[in-house]
């Protein structure tokens, strides 16, 4: 008789779909640990959540939990188009995330790629609100949802949602905040810049010409400074110049000292306003440029390209229109002040965005009614509608080059065409857009907000 038993089956089966379930779970512990915050998975299969999170900070367990539900497989990444997918939630479960009194995150789980995509429920059901009797899909980027150690400050931000005090204070020393200046970096200028004398006689005998032969120099005292070498035949200076005392300055030096550095910003802003004024823009109080309207009085609108990404129309000159009388109130113009600046020993193009108003697209409201209208286009206006401005800008100056090329005398002035930006060690964990939702954003203030505080009735003239 044999001793080798005879091998029966149980009729238990493996359930085939709970190695792959548990990869999902394995894949989120495995990014909680590194985040070194806590992973409490639920100990019993159930219908509910998988697990939590318990965020914890440089050690200290912050008691903010928030409920985890992992969905793991193929079969969940519907409608893959591009880096985007969709999950399809069951009615069950929206109606579960809703109904929690706690933060919820889905994590979905591609183990074909090894990698998880989040997003936190509750916010997305609130700007995504479900329909009767349709089901509802959960939209995610395979670049922007990633579940990965770096996602901890925007897990903290689901965990914190309404508590932005709260959330900043947790993360004082873990955001970064990129910080856009309205300052563009210097890339060149003229090769050299003279430093000469002229006879006070010889223009005296000039009379009016004097004027027109010293336009392109710039006089302090007894020296002149100029980017046109004053001994060229052209340069308007050879029958009033001094010819022993000219002495050049070659680029970058004449920036370094403090007078020839006063008289390069002088020629170069008279050169920028030269060129401004040849781009179309008028000018106002001094270095404040804009946009005037079409020829007949029309409306003025220009198509751009911001930052590479499709073209965008921009109102730039046009009338407002009082909700409440139907008549023009004013004429809004799309402005700058456009000038060169040293900061903190560098040489940037500084820009301020701003407006300026006229009563009929020519003549400028009265100063008290522009003050009232500024002041109140400024309380309303956000960073990311300054930003925005500040890209169209750039855009502008470029004209359509790499960089921003400025003639000046014979030769020019190159700016980059990129903000200067610099990295805090700080900032607010919510407070956070993107450069295509900058762009894209509304650019204007909505003047009938500001109608009550505006001059309804075209301003008159005054004494």
């Amino acid at each position: 008789m044999s001793n080798i038993m005879a091998f029966t089956r149980t009729g238990k089966r493996l359930n085939r779909n709970l190695p792959q379930e548990k990869n999902g779970l394995i894949y989120v512990m495995k990014i909680v640990n590194e985040m070194e915050c806590i992973w409490r998975p639920t100990p019993n299969d159930d219908t509910g959540f998988d697990g939590e999170i318990e965020l914890a900070h440089d050690g200290d367990i912050s008691g903010r939990i928030l409920k985890v539900q992992v969905k793991s497989g193929q079969s969940y990444l519907v409608n893959r188009i591009g880096t985007s997918f969709e999950f399809v939630a069951s009615e069950a479960d929206v109606r579960y995330w809703l109904a929690t009194n706690v933060p919820v995150i889905l994590v979905v789980f591609d183990p074909g790629k090894g990698e998880g995509y989040w997003r936190s429920m509750k916010p997305y059901l609130a700007s995504n609100p479900p329909a009767a009797g349709i089901s509802y899909r959960v939209k995610f980027s395979r670049i922007r949802d990633k579940f990965v150690r770096q996602s901890f400050t925007a897990l903290c931000g689901a965990a914190f949602e309404n508590d932005e005090a709260g959330l900043t204070n947790y993360l004082k020393d873990k955001i970064l905040e990129t910080l856009h200046t309205n300052l563009l970096p210097l890339s060149s200028g003229p090769a050299n810049m003279y430093l000469f004398q002229v006879s006070d006689s010889r223009l005296a005998e000039m009379g009016e010409a004097a004027s027109s032969c010293l336009r392109h120099t710039h006089r302090h005292k007894e020296s002149c400074f100029s980017f046109l070498n004053p001994l060229n035949p052209g340069s308007g200076l050879q029958g009033v110049v001094l010819k022993e005392t000219v002495e050049p300055i070659a680029y970058p030096k004449y920036l370094r000292e403090r007078r020839s550095r006063h008289a390069a910003m002088t020629l170069w802003n008279s050169a920028l306003d030269n060129w401004l004024s040849s781009r179309g823009l008028l000018a106002k109080d001094g270095h404040r440029y804009y946009f005037p309207p079409e020829t007949e009085g029309k409306a003025r609108e220009i198509t751009w390209e911001p930052q590479g990404r499709s073209v965008a129309t921009r109102s730039v000159a046009y009338p407002y229109v009082g909700k409440k009388t139907g008549k023009v109130a004013f004429w809004v113009h799309h402005a700058c002040r456009i000038q060169f600046k040293e900061v903190g020993g560098g040489m940037f193009l500084h820009l301020v965005p701003a407006y300026v108003f006229t009563r009929d697209g020519l003549n400028f409201v009265h100063a008290d009614d522009a003050g009232s209208l500024s002041t109140s286009r400024k309380s309303h206006e956000r960073n990311y509608q300054v930003l925005n401005h500040l890209f169209f800008w750039t855009w502008f100056l470029r004209a359509g080059l790499q960089n921003i090329v400025i003639p000046c005398a014979r030769e020019s002035i190159e700016i980059f065409s990129r903000l200067s930006i610099a990295i805090a060690r700080f900032g607010i964990g919510t407070d956070k857009k993107t450069l295509t939702a900058i762009l894209k954003s509304e650019y204007d203030v909505n003047w009938q907000e500001l109608e009550q505080e505006a001059t309804e009735q075209p301003p008159q003239e005054r004494d």
